[in-house]
């Protein structure tokens, strides 16, 4: 992604973005994406969002797993 920023009016500059992190689109499981599918499926996800997320590749051996919080559930008040 490249940022081009006006300096003067005919002179600019280009400001490379951010390097992304992974060289390939990663991976949801399959749970997720039929979890995601059935939102779309039911309009829960706007319309607008459907061929972003039915084209995400998925797969079977891959694992879903939720981060690691410093709190734990016996410290949340009532």
């Amino acid at each position: 992604m490249d940022f081009v920023i006006r300096l003067r009016a005919n002179n600019a500059t280009v400001q490379k973005g951010p390097t992304p992190l992974y060289d390939n689109e990663l991976n949801i499981s399959a749970a997720k994406y039929k979890d995601l599918k059935e939102l779309c499926n039911k309009n829960v996800i706007p319309n607008r969002y459907h061929e972003e997320y039915l084209s995400m590749r998925h797969n079977e051996t891959i694992r879903d797993t939720l981060a690691e919080t410093d709190e734990d559930d016996s410290d949340k008040e009532n």
